[in-house]
């Protein structure tokens, strides 16, 4: 292996994202750990600001289970309903509160 970047458009769209503030992102309806993770991962990269909307005591106990802090993160608590955290979440976007939707 020559050691390139086995993904140059990636790895320069990463680095475009990383020099800059990350956004904040609201991550809809997190109740499961793939979606947590996720969040808090790209939020460790530095890619994301998380906002996580959705029932909070919920996707507290998802984080809890698996050993996650979602302390750092910003909680917009709603109803355990889909529909309400996603309403939630425009309404986020529609202030300009986050920049992006997950």
């Amino acid at each position: 292996m020559s050691g390139a970047p086995l993904h140059p458009r990636l790895d320069a769209l990463i680095a475009s994202a990383r020099s800059s503030a990350p956004p904040a992102m609201a991550v809809v309806y997190p109740i499961d750990l793939g979606a947590i993770s996720a969040a808090l991962d790209a939020f460790a990269a530095g890619l994301i600001s998380p906002v996580l909307v959705g029932p909070a005591s919920r996707m507290q106990s998802v984080a809890a289970a698996a050993g996650l802090d979602v302390s750092k993160c910003r909680i917009v608590d709603t109803p355990d309903v889909p529909r309400a955290a996603a309403d939630a979440a425009v309404a986020l976007a529609r202030t300009g509160e986050v920049q992006a939707l997950a």
